[in-house]
């Protein structure tokens, strides 16, 4: 089998059937090829439904029914059970163009690698095409490694924005770290330290939908909050991560870069949400705890040097977070 095609699902029966749909049409690999399994995280609404109405036309879709747990939990399921060669995650509100996927993962196969990033579209509620954001990935014809992959580009952090390789899922023991918010940030940076062949076409697989009601846009503090302490568990995980390998290696250097990037995150993102200097010692202690503060910079450009000396003062921090 050469794919599997990983859909967690969760209250969103106003997409869920294009969204499946979208894996078949102009899909050419025979169903003994692909496998499409809907993991239901204990929706409440008409999704499982429609999923089980899709059945009837869709002989390789499977729906496996859980209590709710968090889109992780759904996902890991769905990497313990995957069959195919690649694995592909497809956010239940979105779609995709199942010839250009294909043609992705045909040359995936071909060119035996690990991972291929794809790239994709961004659209509102209405199907109005978003503004592109710069891609953040050039084109790669000859294949690299995963580390030197992480200490070159800036890492998207979206699950849907790769073909992984599931071999080096199950033999690595990789999965999503449950019951947190970005997640999907971790388990790509411990995945591409694993992963001896990536390359990237640009092939316009995927249709991303941004909601208003999504869970990077809910305002309330107490959320806001916890999305902050959740990048903090992600930094302290890849922290840990990082000792396997040896300090001078692109392993190494890679996963250090990416943990720069999240700290810095962290603090602007405290500024720009208006918390004040208490919020961010708060902060400042747990990262003194894993012995990441003060904050070094040594593989991030100039604006991010600059950054880390005004977080690393506390005269410069009361005057920045007043």
């Amino acid at each position: 089998m050469k794919l599997s095609i990983i859909i967690a699902l969760y209250n969103t029966e106003k997409y869920i059937e294009k969204c499946i749909r979208s894996v078949y049409v102009a899909n050419t690999m025979s169903i003994e090829e692909f496998e499409v399994l809907v993991i239901n995280d204990g929706s409440k609404d008409n999704s499982e439904t429609i999923v089980k109405r899709l059945q009837n036309e869709f002989a390789n879709l499977q729906l496996i029914t859980k209590e709710n747990g968090g889109q992780s939990t759904a996902r890991n399921i769905g990497f313990k059970k995957a069959r195919g060669k690649f694995l592909f995650c497809l956010d239940s509100d979105d779609s995709l163009n199942a010839k250009v996927l294909i043609n992705a993962l045909e040359y995936a196969i071909h060119t035996e690698l690990d991972m291929l990033p794809i790239f994709f579209q961004r659209f509102d509620e209405n199907g109005i095409k978003l503004n592109e954001k710069r891609d953040n990935y050039p084109l790669l014809h000859i294949p690299i490694t995963g580390p030197e992959f992480l200490c070159k580009y800036v890492i998207s952090g979206s699950m849907w924005r790769y073909l992984y390789k599931t071999s080096i899922v199950h033999e690595n023991n990789l999965y999503l770290t449950e019951g947190i918010y970005h997640e999907d940030e971790e388990f790509i940076v411990k995945f591409l330290s694993y992963s001896t062949r990536i390359a990237y076409q640009r092939h316009y697989v995927y249709n991303h939908i941004v909601r208003g009601d999504s869970t990077v846009n809910k305002k309330e503090r107490k959320h806001r909050i916890k999305l902050l302490n959740d990048l903090l568990v992600v930094v302290e995980n890849l922290s840990i991560h990082r000792t396997l390998f040896l300090k001078d290696s692109f392993e190494y250097r890679g996963i250090s870069k990416k943990l720069e990037q999240l700290i810095i995150t962290i603090f602007l993102r405290l500024k720009n949400e208006g918390f004040e200097y208490k919020d961010v010692q708060f902060f400042i202690d747990r990262l003194i705890s894993l012995g990441l503060y003060p904050i070094k910079i040594e593989n991030l450009g100039v604006k991010f040097k600059m950054a880390a000396l005004i977080f690393n003062k506390t005269v410069l921090n009361k005057i920045f977070y007043r």
